[in-house]
């Protein structure tokens, strides 16, 4: 019984150590283009993404220099919005479950442009 506690217990703690290992190393950045492409197709608008960061306490995923164009019928050559950062926070336990649960949503400094009529 002890030694298959001791066994349970270095696979738990070779997979936090292969976790933050993972996570530390892990460039998000190498994803810019599939997903900004990803946006683009989904919004139907050209969206720019700055630098990108993960974080894992809180789970948060981090965009610098964000803006989505507006609308081409418009004709306005300013985005649609832009902020400084664009941040979305999940639950880290429901995402291990392949799950993805949005906790909050927020941007720094937005600047947002409404248009008038086409």
């Amino acid at each position: 019984m002890r030694k298959a506690a001791i066994v349970i217990g270095i696979l738990v703690a070779v997979s936090i150590i292969a976790c933050l290992v993972f996570w530390a190393t892990f460039d998000i950045n190498r994803y810019r283009g599939t997903i900004q492409s990803q946006l683009e197709n989904r919004l139907g608008r050209p969206v720019v993404l700055g630098q990108m960061h993960l974080s894992l306490f809180p789970t948060r995923f981090q965009v610098d220099k964000f803006s989505i164009a507006d609308d081409a019928r418009f004709g306005n050559p300013k985005p649609f919005v832009q902020a400084e950062q664009f941040r979305v926070s999940v639950n880290l336990l429901p995402l291990l479950r392949s799950r993805l649960v949005v906790t909050s949503v927020s941007l720094s400094r937005p600047v947002v442009e409404l248009s008038g009529t086409r």
